[in-house]
């Protein structure tokens, strides 16, 4: 029997729950007031970088000088404040940082 339809035998669950896949985080930040300062970390610290680490992000949320970064792993949290916190203070011109490591 393959693992699927294990899993499916084991569990009854509904159709109306549902897997989705994972977004980028800079497709999800297209339209709002961080996508310049995205963009900008983005040319700041280059293309495999910025995809290993910012681009599989949770979530990211600014409110006036403070910022949340939520990421999936405790190794990435440790590199994004070790390499790239004072990078991230001026992009996004805020002077707190909290980084945020949540299980996907």
């Amino acid at each position: 029997m393959s693992e699927e339809k294990f899993m499916e035998t084991v569990l009854d669950i509904p159709d109306e729950i549902y897997e989705i896949e994972f977004t980028p985080m800079e497709e999800r930040l297209s339209g709002s007031e961080l996508e310049s300062g995205f963009k900008k970390l983005k040319k700041e610290i280059g293309e495999v970088e910025f995809q290993k680490y910012f681009n599989v992000l949770i979530d990211i949320k600014k409110y006036q000088k403070d910022m949340w970064i939520i990421t999936f792993s405790e190794n990435h949290c440790a590199i994004i404040i070790r390499e790239y916190y004072d990078i991230l203070k001026n992009v996004f011109d805020v002077s707190n940082i909290r980084v945020i490591v949540q299980s996907r």
